[in-house]
């Protein structure tokens, strides 16, 4: 249990945080790498300009959390509830939103998925070896 732990700019990258509760912790600037969050409690945690991305966020509760000017990118966010969270400036790019409930959080100039990134993001450049 990390119930109102500080947390600031901790790197919790591939942490299993799975039921975990944090309610109330400060996580401003933390780093969720690869992290599994399902059903993970965040209600009411300081978490601005953190870095949440490639991690599994199915069913977790962020119910008004501050995440402003976080990226929240190529996650997994199925059923995850940010109920009057503040979610300004927020980049969502790449993450699956299926189901997530936004109810009252207020979200100014929050980008989602930008194609050109994406497809940026999948170039590969061409092979060069020996010829046959």
């Amino acid at each position: 249990q990390l119930l109102r732990a500080d947390l600031r700019a901790a790197d919790l990258s591939e942490a299993q945080l799975s039921d975990a509760d944090l309610r109330g912790a400060d996580l401003r600037g933390a780093q969720l790498r690869r992290t599994v969050m399902w059903r993970a409690r965040f209600e009411m945690c300081p978490m601005s300009r953190s870095q949440i991305v490639e991690s599994d966020v199915r069913a977790a509760c962020f119910d008004h959390a501050d995440l402003r000017f976080s990226a929240i990118e190529h996650c997994h966010l199925g059923n995850a509830r940010f109920v009057d969270a503040q979610l300004d400036g927020v980049s969502l790019h790449g993450s699956v939103e299926d189901a997530t409930d936004y109810r009252g959080a207020s979200m100014s100039a929050v980008s989602r998925t930008d194609p050109k990134r994406a497809k940026a993001e999948r170039f590969e450049p061409p092979r060069r070896g020996p010829s046959s």
